[in-house]
């Protein structure tokens, strides 16, 4: 399937979404891991099933160490497209479209706090925002359509 405008920022959206699914599943583990603390699961055997007053305990270790694994996944695919991306991002031309992309991507900025850190220093920012949010809009523009381009380099 050829890489379009479209599909890359769909690639861009997923990645953001994966880093909001991680950092809400790494709160989860360190809620949960308060909860019940720092202790492991004894030895659990699927299907078998115990009747004990220590069951509920036996049940929240082992929801603890399955999202433990989960996460350590998440970790793993967020890194791998992680770096995928800034491969990518290093070999767009322009600075400021690859300074918008890690804002955007990476820093998980808004749109006006990266029209701020671009052009936040002008006199007249405060009157004209919304026009250099507009103008950020622009650059996301041309910045995935070098990566586009990009992409068909690398992948041709």
């Amino acid at each position: 399937m050829a890489v379009t405008a479209r599909t890359m920022r769909q690639r861009l959206d997923a990645y953001v979404d994966l880093r909001k699914e991680l950092r809400m599943q790494a709160m989860r583990l360190d809620q949960m891991r308060q909860t019940i603390g720092d202790i492991r699961s004894p030895k659990y055997e699927p299907g078998k099933a115990s009747s004990g007053p220590g069951d509920g305990v036996a049940r929240d270790v082992i929801a603890l160490e399955n999202l433990e694994l989960r996460v350590a996944e998440l970790i793993d695919h967020e890194e791998s497209e992680h770096d995928d991306l800034e491969r990518m991002i290093c070999r767009v031309t322009n600075a400021q479209q690859r300074a918008l992309l890690r804002l955007r991507y990476f820093d998980l900025k808004d749109w006006a706090d990266i029209a701020f850190a671009f052009f936040g220093d002008r006199v007249d920012y405060l009157t004209e925002e919304h026009d250099y949010v507009a103008k950020c809009y622009r650059i996301h523009s041309r910045a995935v359509s070098s990566l586009v381009a990009v992409h068909r380099r690398m992948f041709a």
